[in-house]
């Protein structure tokens, strides 16, 4: 299988700055008690100055997410199922052996470190739901489909779970429903359609938005893959999606467009595939340069996955050090950064990955 993938550089490095937004934007949680900061002053935050953005908005790090993974999909799959090169065993193994070994670890670890935390608090950790049930929909991968009450274990899981159930949308449609010369109508359909039930607040009523606004962004990531297969060397579409991606922030602001309801959500659903285009067109000649982003790539699910286990550690050593958390100090804030960054690196290179290749051989080869 030719991996188109690797080619798309510049998306390297927006995974990795959605990942450090979400960093900064959970760093707060040093802050919390049960489910929500106590005393906690937004502005009195590390560097909050310079990282006021991430602060601020990181927790749409997750969408940008969304749309990558969209991007990505139909870039590297779209052809491969619609031509039958791809059976759903070989797809859902390679999904599996990506996602599920480090979300079981993690879960584990993380439901040890919440006994401890409740041992000494009498609450958990941020998320609350950590039953028996809640466990068993995260052994699953099923935890934010609609069966659970809320934000339980290893809490951040929940977008990932919420894509893996889109990822069974994208082959089935791909497989069963779609016919290659329909593929670009059926992206606009689905797209135009979801736009609707954004406008209407549908999703609402089926208690089903979180799904339906990952469904929306996936697919506005596919749209942006299949015109940047199109016109990737086409120097008019990159000077007019440049100068779009340039003007809409400045007419968003002239205008006061951020006053309107729901305007954020709109602006990410066009927004970021726009943005999306334009960085995949990077291309960098330089060896080390391309090394070094394909390595911030690869921090990106480890450092989602493992920063609340990191959090709950540091909070649980401090408390038996009897030592309050310096969440307002810098030289803190650095050092759970720098963790994270090294130990999700560590992760990839002697847990993810290998571990990764082993499924693969055993089942794909």
């Amino acid at each position: 299988m030719k991996n188109n993938n690797d080619k798309l550089i510049g998306l390297e490095l927006v995974r990795f700055i959605a990942a450090f937004a979400i960093l900064i934007w959970h760093y707060k949680h040093f802050a919390y008690f049960e489910n929500k900061p106590v005393d906690f002053f937004l502005e009195l935050q590390p560097l909050f100055s310079k990282l006021s953005f991430f602060y601020i908005y990181g927790l749409y790090g997750v969408q940008i997410f969304w749309c990558v993974s969209g991007f990505i999909f139909f870039w590297k799959y779209k052809d491969l199922i619609v031509r039958k090169k791809i059976s759903g065993r070989e797809f859902f193994l390679l999904r599996f052996s990506r996602l599920y070994p480090l979300h079981f670890i993690t879960l584990l670890i993380v439901a040890a470190l919440q006994i401890l935390y409740f041992k000494i608090n009498g609450v958990f950790f941020v998320y609350q739901f950590n039953d028996l049930y809640h466990f068993l929909l995260q052994v699953f991968f099923i935890s934010d489909w609609g069966f659970g009450s809320g934000f339980s274990f290893n809490g951040v899981i929940w977008s990932i779970s919420i894509e893996v159930l889109i990822y069974l949308f994208f082959f089935i449609s791909l497989k069963y429903m779609v016919k290659s010369r329909s593929l670009k109508a059926h992206f606009l359909i689905i797209i135009l359609s979801l736009i609707i039930f954004y406008t209407e607040n549908i999703q609402n009523i089926l208690n089903y938005s979180l799904v339906v606004e990952c469904l929306c962004l996936f697919y506005a990531g596919g749209i942006a893959a299949t015109f940047y297969r199109k016109f990737k060397d086409n120097k008019n579409a990159m000077t007019l999606s440049f100068v779009f991606f340039i003007a809409t922030p400045i007419l968003i602001n002239f205008f006061e467009i951020y006053n309107y309801d729901r305007w954020l959500n709109v602006f990410l659903l066009f927004y970021t595939p726009l943005g999306l285009f334009l960085f995949a067109q990077i291309k960098i000649s330089d060896v080390r340069i391309t090394r070094i982003l394909k390595i911030l790539g690869n921090l990106t699910y480890s450092s989602y996955l493992i920063h609340v286990p990191l959090q709950l550690i540091i909070i649980l050593i401090l408390f038996y050090m009897d030592i309050a958390i310096p969440i307002y100090n810098v030289y803190f804030f650095i050092f759970y950064l720098i963790t994270i960054l090294l130990l999700a690196r560590i992760t990839f290179c002697y847990f993810e990955k290998p571990i990764q290749d082993k499924i693969r051989k055993h089942f794909l080869s």
